[in-house]
C-alpha cells in the first residue's frame, strides 16, 4: 500500500500492476518527448530573428501537424487498450469471489462462506494498526490463483479498490461488474471504497489476505466447522455427496470454470477416484467403521491433492496465456503436469483399494464386491489413459477455435 511522502507506485504484487507500471513508464516517456518537442518549437519561434510575416498557409505544414499528433495519440492508446483487453480475459478461473458494497461495510462470499467486513473502531486498534485501514475479518484468498471477482452494491454506488494489486470495480446497485484477480505473493493488501458513498465513506476499508494454496485449503477445512456449512466446489463435501457422480460426464461440473480440456480431464480423474472411494463405504450394505474412517481420510487426501494439482496447473496456464494459440504436443509442460497428476491418483488409489482388500476387515460378500470394484477401477483408469493420449489434440482444437474466432 502507499504511504505519505511516497514517490512512485510502490511494489507490484500482481500481473495487472506490472502492466500498469509498464503503461505508466510508456506514457511518461511519451509525454516527456512531446513536452520537449513543444518547448524546442516554442524556443525556436520566440527567440528566432527569422519571422515571416507572409506565411499564410502550407499544405505540408497542415498535414504534418495533423498526422504527427494522431500518431502520438495512437502510440499512447494502443498499449492502454492492450492492457485493458488482457486484464479482462477471464480464462482458467479457479475461484469465484462475490463482493457487495453497503453503507458502510463490505459483504464477501468465498466458497459459500458469506461474512461482513467492518472497519475496526479507534477503541479496538492495537499498536501498529493504522486508523481506518484495519478490518475485523479480511477476505482470505489463495495466492498465485486466477480468481473471478464479481462486485455489486446493495444500496448506493461504491467502488471496490486495492491499489497495489491494480484492481478496481464500481459497485453499482442492480449491476454486477466482473474483473480478474491474481496475487503474486502472500500477505495483507489494503484498499477501500473509491467512490464517495456517504458520511462514513472514509471508514469503509477492505483488506485481502493472500495465503498459499495449502494454507487456503486448511482455512477452508477450519471454516467448515466454524460456519457449519460445506464449501462449494467439486473437492468439497457438498458436491462430493450430491453432484460428484455427474462431474465426469459434465465438463463444467467442477470448481474450475474454464472449458480447457486439461481442466476437464483432471475433473474426470478426480470424479472417478472419489466415486470409487465412496462405494467402498457401502460394500455389502455397510462397511466396517474403521474402513469408513480410512475412506474418509483418503477422500480428504484426494481433495487436497486435487486442489493443489489444479492450482499449479491454473497458475501455469495463467502465466502462459499469451502463448495460447501455439500448438502443443505430449511433451508440453501442462500435459506433463496432467500426466503426473493422473499417475499419482492412479497409483495412490490402487494402493488404497489393495490395502482395504487385504485388511482382513471385510466379509466374504464384501470381498467379492471389492474385487468387482477393483476391476471397475482398473477399467476406468484404462479409459482415462486412452483419453490422455489424445488430450494434446483436444487442446489444440480448442485453441484453434479460439484463434478462428478472433480471425473472423
Amino acid at each position: 500500500m502507499g504511504f505519505n511522502g511516497q514517490v512512485g507506485m510502490g511494489e507490484s504484487h500482481s500481473p495487472m500492476m506490472n502492466g500498469v507500471r509498464s503503461l505508466w513508464d510508456h506514457l511518461l516517456a511519451g509525454c516527456l518527448g512531446v513536452g520537449m518537442f513543444v518547448m524546442l518549437m516554442m524556443k525556436g519561434v520566440l527567440w528566432s530573428p527569422e519571422v515571416s510575416l507572409y506565411f499564410w498557409s502550407s499544405n505540408k505544414m497542415e498535414l504534418l501537424w495533423t498526422v504527427m499528433p494522431a500518431v502520438v495519440l495512437v502510440s499512447l492508446a494502443l498499449p492502454s487498450l492492450h492492457l485493458l483487453y488482457v486484464n479482462n480475459q477471464l480464462s482458467n478461473v479457479m475461484l469465484d469471489i462475490k463482493i457487495v458494497g453497503r453503507q458502510w461495510y463490505w459483504t464477501y462470499e468465498v466458497l459459500n462462506r458469506e461474512y461482513e467486513m467492518y472497519c475496526v473502531s479507534d477503541d479496538e486498534l492495537e499498536p501498529g494498526d493504522r486508523r481506518t485501514l484495519e478490518v475485523d475479518k479480511p477476505a482470505v484468498v489463495p495466492s498465485k490463483t486466477p480468481m473471478r471477482i464479481s462486485v455489486t452494491s446493495g444500496d448506493v454506488i461504491h467502488a471496490w479498490n486495492i491499489p497495489i494489486l491494480a484492481v478496481k470495480a464500481d459497485a453499482v446497485p442492480g449491476r454486477v461488474n466482473t474483473l480478474y484477480g491474481w496475487v503474486d505473493n502472500d500477505g495483507l493488501y489494503h484498499g477501500g471504497c473509491a467512490e464517495m458513498c456517504g458520511v462514513h465513506h472514509s471508514h469503509m476499508p477492505t483488506v485481502v489476505e493472500a495465503v498459499s494454496a495449502e494454507d487456503f485449503f486448511e482455512w477452508v477445512e477450519w471454516t467448515n466447522e466454524e460456519f457449519e456449512v460445506p464449501a462449494k466446489g467439486t473437492y468439497f463435501q457438498e458436491i462430493l455427496d450430491s453432484v460428484l457422480p455427474c462431474v465426469g460426464c459434465e465438463p463444467h461440473g467442477g470448481i474450475f470454470f474454464d472449458d480447457d480440456p486439461r481442466f476437464e480431464y483432471m475433473n474426470k480423474v478426480f470424479s472417478v477416484s472419489m466415486t470409487t472411494f465412496e462405494k467402498v463405504k457401502y460394500l455389502g450394505g455397510e462397511a466396517d467403521p474403521e474402513v469408513v474412517n480410512e475412506v474418509n481420510n483418503m477422500k480428504k487426501r484426494c481433495q487436497k491433492f486435487y486442489y493443489l494439482t489444479m492450482a499449479f496447473l491454473g497458475n501455469y496456464l495463467f502465466m502462459s496465456r499469451k502463448a495460447k494459440r501455439n500448438k502443443i504436443d505430449r511433451t508440453h509442460e501442462s500435459l506433463y503436469m496432467v500426466e503426473q497428476g493422473f499417475s499419482t491418483a492412479c497409483l495412490v488409489g490402487w494402493d488404497f483399494l489393495r490395502d482395504v482388500h487385504k485388511s482382513g476387515k471385510l466379509s466374504e460378500e464384501q470381498e467379492k464386491e471389492m474385487v468387482e470394484l477393483i476391476k471397475e477401477w482398473e477399467n476406468s483408469q484404462k479409459e482415462l489413459a486412452k483419453e490422455l493420449v489424445s488430450l494434446a489434440d483436444k487442446v489444440n482444437e480448442s485453441n484453434k477455435r479460439w484463434w478462428e474466432f478472433w480471425k473472423g
